[in-house]
């Protein structure tokens, strides 16, 4: 080491990488062992991890679902009046709904935006 040309801290700053990542009578490096997770490394940032691929499953929306025709309020965003009242046309997507409201308007609104009432409209 003596006879090699360069820096001396880089050479100490190389060293230590590599006793780091030696692994030891136990099969793992010792960086592993202290930290929980492998050392990234300039040949780690080269290569592109392989993984096994995965697909999504789409699953329906498990929170409030709602019917056609159920009696729901939905956030107005138009004035100081928060909810309005009306019932659901359609299920668009899996988040989506549009909604009839009392007045004759459709607002298409997130499944955030919509709750289920037991309110039922003066006829």
């Amino acid at each position: 080491m003596n006879e090699e040309q360069g820096d001396i801290n880089l050479k100490i700053r190389l060293l230590l990488m590599q006793l780091r990542e030696a692994e030891n009578s136990e099969g793992e490096s010792p960086y592993t062992l202290m930290f929980g997770r492998y050392l990234r490394t300039r040949l780690d940032a080269l290569m592109k991890p392989v993984q096994e691929k995965t697909e999504t499953v789409t699953t329906p929306y498990k929170g409030n679902c709602f019917n056609v025709d159920d009696r729901v309020q939905v956030r107005n965003y138009t004035n100081n009046k928060k909810w309005e009242f009306g019932t659901e046309k359609k299920r668009e997507g899996l988040m989506h709904y549009v909604v009839t409201l009392d007045d004759g308007r459709e607002w298409r609104r997130h499944v955030d935006q919509v709750r289920l009432t037991h309110y039922r409209a003066d006829t």
